[in-house]
């Protein structure tokens, strides 16, 4: 049987979801609590299912609440709908390219001013500075260390908010 945290949870990883089903976020390993104690929410856009899925691992236990979406359409409508702290994405989509998202995001949506971390798994010299000239606070290439990764999401997104005690 499926617990209440697969049905509920995982979803937003594997594809979007409307947001009544992203009704709560995983902190413990049984603790689910109401996304309102989850102040930093993260978008991470990639087609990779896998790598969806590893931030959803590594970022939700620490207090973030990730969002996933595997093409630009996905990203636009969960964008549209979701104040978004930080946003993870990948320079290669299936529908576009990363940049191409950048540009929406920041004309097309509520979130206008998100901090941007592009990442790349065909990391160039050329990619690199585009990806400065747009606007990205960082730029990261796969594969990524975590230790990596939770350094600039410490310095780029805001801290989660110390989970209330009943």
């Amino acid at each position: 049987m499926r617990s209440k945290r697969d049905s509920t949870v995982s979803p937003v990883i594997s594809r979007v979801v409307p947001a009544v089903k992203i009704g709560f976020a995983a902190v413990g390993p049984d603790t689910l609590l109401p996304p309102s104690v989850m102040t930093p929410t993260i978008l991470c856009v990639d087609d990779d299912p896998s790598m969806r899925q590893m931030l959803f691992d590594t970022l939700t236990p620490r207090g973030y609440e990730v969002l996933g979406a595997a093409t630009v359409e996905e990203a636009v409508q969960v964008a549209s709908s979701r104040k978004l702290d930080l946003v993870i994405l990948d320079v290669m989509l299936p529908d576009s390219e990363g940049f191409a998202l950048f540009e929406r995001l920041t004309s097309e949506t509520p979130n206008a001013k998100v901090p941007v971390v592009m990442a790349t798994g065909l990391a160039t010299v050329d990619t690199r500075n585009l990806a400065s000239r747009r606007g990205a606070v960082a730029y990261l290439q796969k594969p990524f260390q975590i230790q990596q990764l939770l350094s600039v999401i410490r310095w780029a997104a805001p801290a989660p908010e110390p989970a209330a005690q009943p």
